[in-house]
């Protein structure tokens, strides 16, 4: 208990004197060329942040929100989505979605009552879907004007989300096993096919297949722990391409990501990974050994592929932000916020 007590007393020292070392901080500039690195804070504390690596000077500016509205961003920032002149962030714990503009970082409107949201999908100029931890809908919103237009019911929970020929492909993660198929013309789910266990995220690949990253889950769930699965999926049948089983659960497989030609994938299983969609085996080793490092974050930029990464180190000291070139070699690394998760690059 004193070990604990110790402990809390330094995280509120912390969170002070970084309060007050914010006033004295440079201006925080139009930054061009640049990578937005979203910090979920401590949950329940209400220090979710978002920090701005300036790619041409090298620069961090942390606390980029609160700076810059004299607001807090909120609980567990989850998420960040650029879509067009706007950054939407999703504040899981707070339960709403805050826009910025993306090269001002200034407050545009918000999105509040929703239950747990974590991902945006973006339909259109007129539509986007927001999937939820833990209601069993899928809210439709306007990012015109920002007004709640509808739900999609899906009677599971729902997490990362893809649009591809007009369908969006939604996985069930929390406790759940499937891909669901909406019809983004009559917003209804319109098929779905059964993943592995926990499925927590996706992405295309150059032939349009959509690849499905399963952690598993955990011991005492009603159907877990199971090996976590890499699963290529054909998009129109829904055929099972390629599927993957990792050899033990102690893999902890999160943060699939691919690169900008949607030929190579990587991911985290506490170093980070790469194969190739043509692989018919998964890697042995990783590109990127973890050493004492916590790899939580990852993102690999379109043109160079420079491979991002964060780490939360102990959740309770402000992250690092890590730059390795596409053969895996640190090119350099800066302080950032709070458990840094969510990567998105500005241009």
């Amino acid at each position: 208990m004193k070990t604990n007590l110790l402990l809390l007393i330094s995280i509120v020292l912390f969170l002070v004197s970084c309060k007050k070392d914010d006033k004295n901080l440079p201006e925080i500039p139009l930054v061009a060329n640049g990578v937005y690195v979203l910090n979920e804070g401590l949950l329940s504390w209400g220090n979710a942040s978002l920090s701005l690596l300036d790619l041409d000077s090298k620069l961090v500016y942390n606390n980029v929100f609160e700076r810059m509205n004299d607001a807090p961003l909120g609980d567990v920032a989850q998420s960040i989505h650029i879509r067009n002149s706007l950054a939407y962030i999703v504040v899981n714990n707070s339960g709403r979605i805050y826009i910025i503009d993306k090269n001002t970082y200034l407050y545009h409107g918000e999105i509040s009552g929703l239950t747990s949201p974590r991902e945006i999908c973006f339909v259109s100029d007129e539509k986007a879907y927001i999937s939820d931890l833990f209601s069993k809908s899928i809210t439709i919103f306007d990012p015109k004007d920002l007004n709640i237009a509808g739900s999609i019911k899906l009677n599971h929970t729902s997490e990362s989300m893809i649009t591809l020929n007009n369908k969006i492909y939604v996985l069930s993660w929390s406790f759940g096993k499937q891909l669901f198929v909406i019809d983004a013309e009559i917003d209804q789910v319109i098929d779905s096919v059964e993943t592995g266990l926990q499925p927590n995220s996706m992405v295309v690949d150059k032939n349009e297949m959509l690849w499905v990253l399963s952690d598993g889950g955990f011991d005492g769930m009603p159907d877990g722990p199971q090996l976590p699965r890499l699963q290529c999926i054909d998009p129109i049948s829904l055929n099972i391409v390629k599927d993957f089983t990792f050899p033990d659960y102690d893999w902890m497989t999160k943060k699939l990501s691919i690169n900008q030609a949607g030929d190579s994938l990587f991911f985290i299983s506490g170093g980070i990974y790469a194969m190739s969609i043509e692989d018919d085996v998964l890697p042995e080793n990783p590109l990127i050994d973890n050493g004492n490092r916590t790899f939580y974050g990852l993102g690999i930029q379109p043109g160079t592929s420079t491979i991002y990464a964060t780490d939360a180190i102990n959740y309770v000291q402000p992250g690092l932000l890590y730059r390795f070139s596409p053969q895996g070699n640190l090119i350099d690394s800066f302080t950032v916020g709070i458990v840094p998760g969510d990567i998105e690059f500005q241009y």
